[in-house]
């Protein structure tokens, strides 16, 4: 009686461990990292206070600070802006990027005063295109129907 019982538990222990093995090879949760050469930090190679950032988890910032109190003239309200960032996501396919800009954030100083703005796109901005990297040099071509820019810059260390 003893060695059936003894042999019963020793089963259910090699089956209990068996499904714990087969249950730890299943989907990773990475699934949806982007693994590109694009993930990482742009520079502008004009000028050094503008990014794109590109995140594994698919997310994308394109930023714009400028240093000191001189801003990026806005030609619209023909005013400096010295701060500006574009959020979104974006997917890789091959060379062909999209990009889905969601939101997008102004800070500027009004009478000393700092003062954010930030602008919900519905429907979302979509621009697509494509992308070269060389070494640490990029190229991305990007455009939505009505505008296009070509967009050169180095990764950031």
């Amino acid at each position: 009686m003893i060695k059936k019982n003894m042999f019963r538990l020793m089963v259910a222990l090699i089956a209990t461990t068996l499904c714990f093995g087969f249950a730890s090879c299943g989907s990773s949760d990475d699934d949806d990292e982007v693994t590109s050469p694009l993930v990482g930090t742009w520079e502008n190679s004009a000028n050094s206070y503008e990014k794109f950032i590109f995140s594994s988890n698919g997310s994308c910032t394109r930023q714009y600070v400028v240093p000191g109190t001189k801003g990026i003239t806005d030609p619209v309200i023909d005013d400096e802006i010295p701060e500006q960032y574009y959020y979104g996501m974006y997917t890789v396919d091959g060379n062909n990027l999209t990009v889905t800009w969601t939101k997008q954030l102004i800070r500027r100083l009004v009478n000393g005063k700092l003062i954010e703005e930030p602008i919900e796109y519905s429907p979302a901005r979509v621009e697509s295109g494509s992308f070269t990297i060389t070494g640490d040099n990029i190229v991305i071509n990007l455009g939505d129907g009505s505008s296009f820019i070509t967009w050169r810059g180095k990764k950031s260390k």
